[in-house]
């Protein structure tokens, strides 16, 4: 009977239940025939099970209703009947997620407008974990998708920016920025160009950089985006960095370390070379005391350390 329905054949639906199978039967993760038939049948099969007494207020082992299995997998027909039937287009499956979420997860576009269009969606219902429908096409890279949801939804969210930028979608990056994204929010002590300059994204951090990244924003941590890019390894996001501004000797609160220490520790040799040639303070100390070259000696950094002397460091310091 399951299979008939996901076939979406009428006659062998009623030739099943002839044999005495249970239209109310389910499978091992909880679908009932409505579920099947929301999959891979058609309006007129479902509206046949509905006859039957059956009722359209029923959900699988994950919490999720009809509606969000035609919605996972692109059924828009069926997700219009369910709508007028009065399926609940806001219901909720175990993680918090509504048939919108679902249907941006999997990129449908037309059943993202169809959603929105026959019956206003809540576009920035938060599943569990807090994200929206918006935030499933960026982390999917979903671009039809993004592009309805911000025409659709009334407030501007900004943390998407943050996940495109650490996931280095640039074209969603651009996106999000022509819809006035802010492009120097702060959100867990970071900004979209640090998570840019951490992951190795160099076009999304000239991007960022071009539409107004401030490239010293740091939150509370004073961690910048220099920090990040210096951290990573990431020599040519670090030369960017740098012919834009950055404070070179920027230091970070919790030890006061510069990126010169954090290349240093590292053992990323050009990376030192680079610092200093751009006047990065070799003598800066953190607040136990390490220096940059404490650390490349600890580390057995030759190459640093023969760097860092060449800029007349204190070799006689101590931590």
């Amino acid at each position: 009977m399951f299979a008939a329905l996901e076939e979406g054949n009428p006659e062998n639906l009623k030739d099943c239940l002839k044999k005495g199978a249970d239209i109310n039967a389910r499978s091992n993760n909880s679908w009932t025939t409505l579920h099947f038939a929301a999959k891979g049948s058609t309006p007129e099969v479902i509206e046949f099970i509905l006859d039957q007494n059956l009722s359209d207020n029923v959900k699988d082992i994950n919490g999720q209703s009809p509606l969000h299995i035609a919605a996972e997998h692109g059924r828009n027909n069926i997700v219009e009947f369910f709508i007028k039937k009065g399926l609940y287009i806001d219901d909720l499956d175990n993680s918090g997620k509504t048939p919108l979420h679902v249907a941006a997860q999997n990129g449908h576009e037309k059943t993202v407008v169809v959603l929105l269009n026959n019956k206003e969606a809540h576009t920035i219902a938060r599943d569990k974990i807090g994200l929206s429908p918006l935030h499933y096409a960026i982390i999917n890279n979903h671009i039809g998708v993004t592009e309805i949801l911000l025409e659709k939804t009334e407030i501007v969210i900004l943390t998407p920016l943050h996940a495109t930028a650490q996931r280095g979608y640039l074209e969603l990056v651009e996106v999000l920025l022509a819809n006035e994204a802010n492009v120097n929010v702060i959100t867990e002590d970071l900004t979209p160009l640090h998570l840019a300059a951490l992951n190795g994204y160099l076009k999304v951090v000239r991007v960022l950089i071009e539409k107004g990244a401030h490239v010293d924003a740091s939150g509370i941590s004073g961690f910048t985006s220099l920090h990040c890019a210096v951290d990573k390894g990431h020599a040519k996001i670090v030369n960017i960095l740098l012919k834009n501004g950055a404070n070179v000797n920027a230091v970070d609160k919790p030890d006061n370390s510069t990126s010169l220490h954090y290349a240093a520790k590292d053992g990323h040799e050009e990376i030192v070379k680079t610092l200093l040639e751009n006047n990065a303070i070799a003598s800066i100390a953190t607040v136990t005391g390490v220096t940059p070259l404490h650390f490349a000696a600890q580390n057995g950094h030759l190459g640093i350390v023969v760097a860092l002397l060449k800029h007349s460091v204190d070799i006689c310091a101590k931590d």
